[in-house]
This record gives C-alpha cells, structure tokens and sequence, in this order.
C-alpha cells in the first residue's frame, strides 16, 4: 500500500493552489492582483506563474482570524459587503452631523461639567442659607423640611436653568 505523501511542495501552480485552498484560479489572480503574495516565473518571459507555498502560508494563515480553520480563505464577498456596510453607516454619520443631529462630544462633557459645577455649589450653598433657621429649630421634623425645601429649591433653579439654555 503506498503512503500519502502530505508534505506540499515548494512551488505550486495557480490550479495547483486553487485546488489546494478550494477556491478559484481566478481568486488567485485576484489575490495577486490585490498585492497578497507574489507570483515567481520559472524563466524569464514564461507564462506559468508559481506561488510560493511558504509565502501563501503565511499570508493566509494571517488572514484568518484567531482560532479559525487556517487552511479556509477568506470570503471576499463578505469582506466586500462588511467594507459596504460600514461606507454606508459612516456615510448615514455625516449626514447626520451636517444635518445637526449629532452633538460634539467635548461640548457635551463642558456642559455637564457646568451643571454638575452649578448642581453641587447650590446644594453645598443651602446649609449657609438655612443656618440661622436651622440653629433656631429644635425639632428633627423641622430640620428635615428645611433641608429638603433648600435642597428642591437648589435642583428646581439647576433645571430651570438647563431649561433656558436648550
């Protein structure tokens, strides 16, 4: 019984590497073309191009994504239609901005860096306000209704200001 010999030769056709990867020979045209590996001539002038099979390896072995079937090619297609997909939603992003639906992302935070600013001095601000009414008050009820009508009226004026600037 004779042995298969499963070690791959040095060089190989484009028929010879079609078959191998289980794609076209004019996939392989394509990958050449597209500057993925280079095709190697036998002489000068001749027609048959030879592909390095160390090469290809490594270039394909690269494409695939980690943990996948090293010996599966890539899909074009698919690559095309991701590369489609994401033109067309970069596309809908700018129209967007131009159309102002889209809000700069530094202005967002500077406007609430300003409110949080505001929200927190006019909370810390209600206690100075309110001392006198505070040390005058023995009841723990009493104490409690001044703080939360100093704190409502403090986040009621915050509102109202965020309100005016929208």
């Amino acid at each position: 019984m004779a042995s298969i010999n499963t070690k791959l030769p040095e060089f190989m056709t484009a028929a010879q590497v079609a078959e191998w990867r289980g794609v076209s020979k004019q996939t392989i045209s394509n990958w050449v073309k597209a500057g993925r590996f280079n095709a190697h001539h036998q002489q000068n002038g001749s027609r048959v191009s030879l592909y390095k099979v160390a090469e290809l390896q490594e270039v394909l072995d690269g494409i695939s994504a980690p943990g996948a079937d090293p010996t599966e090619v890539p899909n074009l297609n698919d690559e095309r239609a991701m590369h489609e997909q994401a033109k067309r939603k970069k596309a809908e992003l700018d129209l967007a901005a131009r159309a102002a639906e889209l809000l700069d992302a530094k202005e967002v935070q500077d406007t609430w860096v300003s409110v949080a600013t505001t929200t927190r001095q006019r909370v810390l601000g209600c206690i100075p306000s309110i001392s006198a009414q505070l040390a005058a008050t023995d009841s723990q009820h009493e104490v409690t209704q001044l703080l939360e009508r100093a704190l409502r009226d403090a986040l009621t004026m915050t509102t109202a200001d965020i309100m005016e600037t929208e």
